[in-house]
């Protein structure tokens, strides 16, 4: 993701930090563009100095910086700078205020809906900006784990949400380009290092919480804190809520009064113990390999929405979607009609099926709950085997590989454990740790090559059989050593059911 952000123009340092209520008494200098990495500096940058080394800042200014902002307490005061310097209190969290002043708050045209959970956020965000992008004709914007720009037309990115330069340089071009409406997802990560920082949010959906991302947050109880920030430190004026899962349950009992809020559920007794007008109710009323049918009861109304997305996680997915499409202003027929045409995403069950061979999904679930949600939807429709192949992320909580190896022995009916992006780990370990969960070690095959071992399990499995590969989904890369080697589960699994492998 950038890190060095200019603007055709210039602005001047003071107006910068007189709004965050700085006192500047230096002589002031225009700014032609912000940055955080001193390597990324072309002369009139303002510099970012996130990092307290003064090597940064003196490699900063031979490359012409025009000033730099420290932390307070970071810079000694014997530190002589030959160009402004002001040391800010907690910089890392004004950082995407600065951006927000630097071009001209893009997110002030822009109608945002950030979308937070530990599974289902790709999911719900890229529906909704499918949906809000199809009905009106307008053009609707994405940031997350897909990519950021048009929704039709994304450009890669390197986090799920951006650092709070790039965010705010995004929002700009998006709003240059005529976007005036956003779907985001909002991570973990995100909220806890202020990337979000100066936004304010239309819609805020929470889909669920799970185990993720300990080796960051290091306790359950941590993780969740992070994620109800989003619900408490930022303007929210509509809150969308999954009130089955007990964290969302708690979060829209504490909600402020002045966020009007909506809890949705797939459970008819969860359902009849809220508020009638502040809950809606899916259920899902027929469903074959390929289409759901939902019956929905909501404030709005009942409904019958039919969908290309199946199981009960996708029903708790369109259910989250019409929600906030309601909250926004749109009529109960309007938001079925929007949603009914949005297909999967990519990378999320998606499925590849040759005539006489097994039925293929490739599904991100990286997580035990999204690996126990995919793996118990393709039970319910599968006719015969069901196949699961995947491996879990290097440098990442250890604790989940058993877990997960528990949950594949425990619903698919041969387990091929590879690798998934091992980065700096040792692949075979990874594979023992998750191997370990699993207790029939007669259904378990070790395959540390990943395309091998897509390659095997589709030649083990019949017509009829479905084949999950999951874990990368969309990702078009293997992360080994270090290094991004391209990887596409998908090309994989072309060529091996075109028979060109």
């Amino acid at each position: 993701m950038m890190v060095a952000e200019r603007i055709k123009n210039h602005v001047f340092l003071r107006e910068l930090l007189q709004p965050l209520g700085m006192a500047y008494r230096s002589p002031d200098v225009p700014v032609q563009g912000l940055a955080t990495d001193s390597r990324k500096i072309k002369p009139g940058d303002l510099f970012i100095a996130r990092d307290a080394a003064t090597g940064y800042i003196n490699d900063a200014i031979r490359a012409g910086a025009c000033g730099i902002l420290a932390n307070e307490a970071a810079i000694p005061s014997s530190f002589i700078c030959p160009v402004p310097l002001v040391r800010i209190p907690e910089l890392e969290k004004k950082i995407g205020l600065i951006a927000a002043l630097f071009f001209n708050k893009p997110a002030s045209s822009i109608r945002l809906v950030g979308i937070t959970g530990t599974n289902g956020k790709t999911s719900v965000s890229y529906l909704l900006a499918r949906a809000l992008s199809g009905a009106s004709g307008d053009k609707c914007g994405l940031i997350g784990t897909l990519g950021y720009g048009d929704v039709n037309r994304l450009l890669p990115g390197t986090h799920t949400t951006p650092e709070a330069l790039s965010l705010q340089m995004i929002l700009s071009d998006m709003r240059d380009q005529e976007i005036r409406q956003v779907v985001m997802e909002v991570s973990s990560h995100g909220i806890d290092q202020y990337r979000i920082a100066g936004l304010s949010f239309e819609l805020a959906i929470f889909t669920n919480l799970s185990r993720d991302h300990l080796d960051y947050h290091e306790t359950f109880e941590a993780y969740a804190a992070t994620k109800r920030r989003l619900f408490t430190e930022y303007p929210v004026k509509n809150a969308v809520l999954n009130i089955d899962d007990p964290f969302g349950r708690e979060v829209f009992a504490q909600l402020s009064g002045d966020i009007r809020k909506m809890g949705y559920t797939t459970d008819q007794n969860r359902y009849a113990s809220f508020a009638a007008a502040e809950v809606a109710l899916a259920e899902i009323i027929a469903m074959s390999a390929d289409r759901m049918a939902l019956r929905i009861t909501s404030p709005w109304g009942k409904v019958t929405l039919e969908s290309s997305l199946i199981g009960q996680y996708n029903a708790q997915n369109l259910l989250a979607c019409f929600c906030g499409l309601c909250l926004l202003g749109f009529t109960l027929d309007e938001a079925v009609e929007m949603l009914s045409p949005c297909e999967g995403v990519p990378g999320r069950l998606e499925s590849f099926k040759k005539q006489g061979m097994p039925v293929v999904v490739i599904d991100y679930a990286h997580t035990p709950d999204a690996l126990e949600q995919v793996l118990k939807t393709l039970k319910q429709v599968c006719e015969n085997r069901l196949y699961c192949v995947f491996g879990c992320g290097g440098d990442r909580d250890q604790g989940k590989r058993p877990i997960m190896g528990r949950i594949a022995g425990q619903y698919a009916d041969r387990v091929i454990i590879t690798s998934d992006n091992p980065r700096n780990e040792d692949p075979i370990r990874i594979i023992q740790q998750v191997a370990a969960g699993i207790e029939n070690v007669g259904q378990v095959h070790i395959e540390e090559d990943r395309e091998v071992a897509i390659r095997k399990a589709i030649e083990m499995a019949n017509d009829g059989d479905i084949v999950l590969v999951a874990g990368k989904g969309h990702e078009s890369y293997q992360e080994i050593s270090g290094f991004r080697h391209p990887f596409s589960d998908q090309d994989v699994v072309n060529r091996i059911l075109a028979g060109t492998q």
